[in-house]
């Protein structure tokens, strides 16, 4: 165990120490990979010592948990046993003398004693002894920035014993987030380059999106779609809304972006609304009722998708989503003025 003064040094007063144990030790068997990539940056411990002092400290925590829970596991399989032993006795005698009732009350007392133990264990190795150790645990978005700069890795591991791809860490570490909430996700080319990271953000991030914005992942120059392109993009819209609706937690939805457009004569440049004249509808015929789902939208942003939303289907929204707040790209200035707000382009 670390020495009193060694624990001090790691001692800071901002701390889900919860939320930090689960995460360091969301893979056991590599934690030598793990540990490194989920504890990167720690703020408070600079120096090198410090570092592996809290990883080894965390480790032992784990180890102390894995131990209780086996000599646990023991102890019920005991009082189990036992119990089958008492049974069996009683079937066979027709009256229990007060020796058979003083053994069978055994169990009861071992369990207890044990607990007691666990107890009194848990205050000296758990956490009252340790206190807070890091500021805060690593955060999703930064981990993403990290993997998009760093070299690139092998797609797969020629030997079984060889370390785990980062990917891998990180997808251990996503696993152990039930509770993850993310105030903004912005998808954009960088999510797509990687086809591992891509998977992660679809499975793992948007799902637990607050505020999501999906943009355009297209060159410069955008010229208007053709016929095909069309019909193309009435197939895709349904299966779009409909992953859509299954991001229950959404607040805020933006569809479309803002690009960058140069004239090429004059040289001027400014910031227009996407060109494509077909991207999403955004109606009752096109599958705008999955959407009935996002019951916590707060705000909607279409002020660059080219959609044919009516004052029909407008109003299915406000009817359907019990919180909206703030609309852009839709003119409903004379119905729902309280919706309106100021454009962005």
């Amino acid at each position: 165990m670390p020495s009193n003064a060694e624990l001090n040094d790691l001692v800071c007063d901002r701390l889900d120490r919860k939320s930090l144990v689960k995460c360091a030790l969301v893979n056991k068997q590599w934690y030598k990979t793990a540990m490194p990539v989920l504890f990167k940056d720690i703020p408070e411990l600079q120096a090198q010592r410090q570092k592996e002092s809290f990883r080894r400290l965390i480790l032992e925590e784990h180890h102390w948990k894995e131990d209780q829970e086996q000599r646990k596991e023991e102890t019920e399989r005991k009082d189990e046993s036992q119990k089958k032993e008492k049974d069996s006795r009683s079937a066979k005698a027709t009256i229990q003398t007060p020796e058979i009732r003083a053994e069978a009350a055994i169990p009861k007392k071992s369990a207890a004693s044990f607990e007691h133990r666990v107890f009194n264990s848990k205050n000296t190795c758990g956490g009252q002894e340790y206190g807070p150790c890091i500021l805060t645990i690593p955060d999703v978005v930064d981990l993403f920035r990290l993997l998009l700069h760093q070299q690139p890795q092998q797609d797969s591991r020629p030997k079984a014993s060889d370390k785990p791809l980062v990917f891998e860490v990180l997808e251990c570490f996503l696993l152990q987030c039930t509770n993850l909430r993310i105030p903004k996700v912005e998808l954009n080319e960088d999510h797509v380059r990687l086809p591992q990271l891509l998977a992660l953000v679809v499975k793992y991030i948007v799902p637990v999106a607050e505020h999501l914005v999906i943009g355009r992942f297209d060159d410069e120059r955008h010229k208007p779609d053709s016929k095909v392109m069309s019909e193309m993009a009435e197939d895709m819209e349904t299966p779009y809304l409909t992953g859509l609706a299954r991001l229950t937690k959404l607040q805020v939805l933006q569809l479309g972006h803002e690009i960058e457009h140069t004239d090429e004569i004059g040289h001027a440049s400014g910031v227009v609304g996407d060109l494509q004249e077909e991207c999403l509808d955004l109606t009752l015929e096109s599958s705008l009722g999955a959407l009935s789902t996002l019951k916590k939208l707060h705000q909607l942003n279409v002020e660059c998708v080219h959609h044919h939303m009516d004052d029909e289907n407008f109003k299915w929204m406000v009817d359907n989503w019990p919180e909206p707040e703030t609309v852009w790209g839709i003119d409903c200035e004379d119905d729902y003025p309280h919706l309106m707000g100021e454009s962005v382009l």
